[in-house]
C-alpha cells in the first residue's frame, strides 16, 4: 500500500490500486519507443555516410538467408557477415531516447549531418507479390554530451527525437573495417582462447 494525496489538498488517503514505480516520470514511459521498424527481409539496401565514407550494404545474392556484404566488396577482402547482419539488425528497429518535438533547431545540428543512412525496402510479402520500393533516409546530428545521446530524424516522421549514444556512436564511427573478419591480436590458428 502507498500513502497518497491530491496537489494542494491536505487529505492523505492509503490505497494498494497505485505502486510509485508505476508513477514514472520519463516520457518514454508513457510512449511507444519504436521509432522506426521494418521486417529485416524487406530491406533491399543500406547506405551508411559518415566521415570515414559511404559504405552499401546488401543481401548476399543466393546466399543464405541473412547474410549481408558490401557492394563494392573485393575478393581480397574478408567480409564479416555476421558484423554486417548485427548492423542492420540494428537498423530494422531504432528505438528512440527521447522526443523533441515537431520543429527543427539549429541545435540538433540536422543541417550538417554526422551520419546519414538511407534504408531501401520492399513491401512484398510473397514471391509471386507485385512490390514497390520505399526509401527512408535518417540523419544523426549533434552530439549532448550530458544526456549522451544524438539528435536524430527520419524522413518518415514529423518527430525530431533523441538517439541513445551507443546507437548513434555506431552510426557515426562505422568505418570500413568494422565490416570486415579481423586477424587474431596476439595469436594465430590454433591457440587456445
Amino acid at each position: 500500500a502507498a500513502h497518497v494525496r491530491r496537489a494542494g489538498e491536505s487529505a492523505t488517503y492509503l490505497q494498494s490500486d497505485v505502486a510509485a514505480w508505476e508513477l514514472d516520470t520519463l516520457d518514454t514511459t508513457w510512449i511507444d519507443v519504436t521509432y522506426f521498424e521494418i521486417p529485416k527481409e524487406q530491406i533491399t539496401e543500406i547506405v551508411l555516410e559518415n566521415a570515414n565514407g559511404t559504405f552499401t550494404l546488401i543481401p548476399v545474392e543466393g546466399g543464405e538467408e541473412g547474410e549481408w556484404t558490401l557492394a563494392d566488396a573485393t575478393d581480397d577482402e574478408p567480409i564479416a557477415s555476421a558484423n554486417i547482419n548485427t548492423f542492420v539488425d540494428r537498423i530494422a528497429r531504432i528505438n528512440l531516447h527521447s522526443v523533441l518535438g515537431k520543429s527543427a533547431s539549429p541545435d540538433y545540428g540536422l543541417e550538417a549531418p554526422l551520419a546519414t543512412i538511407t534504408v531501401t525496402a520492399s513491401d512484398a510479402t510473397t514471391a509471386t507479390t507485385d512490390s514497390s520500393l520505399t526509401t527512408t533516409t535518417f540523419v544523426v546530428g549533434a552530439k549532448d554530451e550530458e544526456l549522451n545521446t544524438y539528435a536524430f530524424k527520419s524522413s518518415h516522421s514529423e518527430y525530431y527525437v533523441r538517439l541513445a549514444a551507443f546507437t548513434g556512436d555506431e552510426f557515426v564511427n562505422q568505418q570500413r573495417s568494422d565490416f570486415m573478419i579481423q586477424a587474431d591480436e596476439g595469436g594465430g590458428e590454433g591457440t587456445d582462447a
